[in-house]
């Protein structure tokens, strides 16, 4: 689904503009620089404490101010790498094995 929005189509357009080796690179990258709001929020995140910290709150950390933290930061979510694959294998059967 974050695809279809970076790419501003429906999810059900992905296949017809992404090949599955197109994918696999984006998700790849993915992995290594995320680029959705998680990024801004931990940014925020900092800013948030830095200020906190001067204002004298003690042990104030960025994850105290993100509206949604998770404990690790691991690309895309399982479920959508696997409705992305599925639709991908659908489409083009046999280019993932």
């Amino acid at each position: 689904m974050r695809l279809a929005v970076l790419f501003r189509c429906a999810p059900s357009r992905l296949p017809h503009i992404l090949s599955g080796r197109d994918y696999r690179e984006l998700a790849r990258f993915y992995a290594a620089e995320p680029w959705d709001e998680m990024r801004g929020d931990v940014r925020n995140g900092i800013l948030c404490a830095i200020v906190a910290a001067f204002a004298g709150a003690k042990n104030a950390k960025p994850g105290d101010f993100m509206p949604f933290v998770e404990t690790k930061d691991s690309g895309p979510s399982a479920d959508d790498v696997g409705v992305m694959r599925r639709a991908f294998e659908a489409r083009n059967a046999g280019m993932f094995a």
